[in-house]
């Protein structure tokens, strides 16, 4: 008994109309779907995408003809389903998929490299201003002091 409930199992799963299949693009928030079905043409496919409870994008594909792909972006990790429902047919898939959104890379973490390594860069600006104002005072003396009454 139990090898012919696997055995019709196996024959649903082979039978089902429509296949989804999600897949994150490497190193990045954008995430691949691909929907298709067997012996439909000009029908109306509608894609749900949903984290948990939510339904995050409702997307309408009109005229298809067994074929649709696309994509979407992510930003937050977590697991989402990807739900497709051709109204001609009545058919239905889906596909669960892990998002894991991707790590800044380390340079993109780092600033820029400071003016003269290990002083910060507004000390060397304050030094410098410093330093001019200094050797103006030295080149024309001081404007503000007074000039001796002879």
């Amino acid at each position: 008994m139990r090898g012919l409930l696997l055995f019709l199992l196996f024959v649903c799963i082979l039978s089902a109309q429509i296949t989804v299949s999600v897949s994150q693009v490497e190193g990045t928030n954008a995430v691949r779907y691909s929907v298709y079905q067997r012996d439909v043409s000009g029908g109306h496919l509608q894609l749900v995408l949903k984290q948990g409870n939510n339904q995050l994008i409702v997307t309408d594909v009109q005229n298809f003809n067994g074929a649709a792909s696309g994509h979407f972006s992510l930003s937050e990790g977590g697991t989402y389903r990807l739900a497709a429902f051709e109204e001609k047919t009545g058919e239905y898939g889906e596909a669960e998929f892990e998002f894991v959104p991707p790590k800044p890379s380390p340079d993109f973490l780092e600033g820029p490299e400071p003016i003269i390594p290990g002083v910060p860069d507004y000390l060397f600006w304050l030094a410098l201003v410093v330093a001019i104002i200094l050797l103006f005072l030295l080149i024309f003396g001081n404007p503000l002091a007074q000039k001796p009454n002879k």
